[in-house]
């Protein structure tokens, strides 16, 4: 209660300032829409999240660009890397891959369909489990972005155990590719010398903290997801993507990597 001064007036009267009941009505209601809000949005990851234990990527392609632009393909191997070892991500010996000459930058091509096992708190993923994650992130420095939609082809929630899950990371719109590329964002002011013979190694460090996700079923967000599942969502950085080439090293430093989806 104050007092109010009536204009023009000597008079002094005593009113209730909100009226009664005004604040906590409107507490009430903007506690609500927030929470409407909150429901009805896009999936803004705000559980807690846990660090991947395992996550094993398939290597599809490797690139090099020399320095006309041309992007030349030095292999195609199709084999298992685990992100979280610290071996090269690929190494190879120069016979007759790639053109001797000088190049500036190199991509690497990766499934969207990783394996991967962590927990979140209780919560852990299941092994055998597999599931679709549909969003709307391009690339990784826009994650989370919006996830769209769970599939589960088999659950990939446990209460007890651990396992290694199969994810398909269905980013970028949902889009039907189904690679992703890494790769600098930026070309090497030196260019490093390929010739016959030459060793070319390649390195990825990425840290795989706070990527485990857990997320329980919401009628009210009309059934995403129908059933307790786990899944994965990458990191928005990679720490660091260096080449080798005989006795020459390239590094890109974190900001400038660019991971597309």
């Amino acid at each position: 209660m104050i007092s109010v001064l009536i204009p023009n007036t000597n008079a002094v009267k005593n009113v209730t300032y909100p009226p009664h009941g005004l604040l906590p009505m409107t507490c009430y209601w903007a506690g609500l829409l927030l929470i409407v809000a909150a429901l009805f949005a896009g999936t803004d990851l705000g559980y807690a999240s846990g660090d991947a234990s395992r996550c094993i990527v398939t290597v599809k392609k490797v690139l090099l660009k020399n320095i006309s632009g041309e992007w030349i393909t030095v292999s195609t191997p199709e084999y298992e890397y685990s992100l979280l070892s610290d071996d090269v991500i690929f190494s190879c010996v120069n016979y007759k891959r790639v053109p001797r000459g000088k190049y500036v930058n190199f991509k690497l091509v990766l499934s969207e369909i990783l394996k991967v096992s962590g927990r979140d708190g209780k919560n852990f993923t299941r092994g055998g489990g597999e599931i679709t994650v549909g969003g709307t992130a391009t690339k990784a420095s826009k994650l989370p972005g919006e996830i769209k939609s769970f599939k589960v082809a088999a659950p990939t929630w446990s209460d007890s155990t651990e396992g290694l899950m199969i994810e398909h990371l269905n980013l970028d719109y949902e889009d039907t590719n189904d690679t992703m590329e890494i790769y600098p964002r930026r070309d090497f002011d030196r260019p490093f010398l390929i010739k016959e013979g030459s060793g070319i190694h390649l390195w990825m460090t990425i840290n795989l903290n706070n990527t485990i996700y857990f997320m329980f079923p919401s009628s009210i967000r009309r059934g995403l997801p129908t059933e307790n599942v786990m899944y994965f969502i990458p990191p928005k950085v990679i720490d660091d993507l260096t080449i080798s080439v005989d006795a020459a090293s390239r590094s890109a430093a974190s900001d400038m990597i660019e991971w597309d989806f």
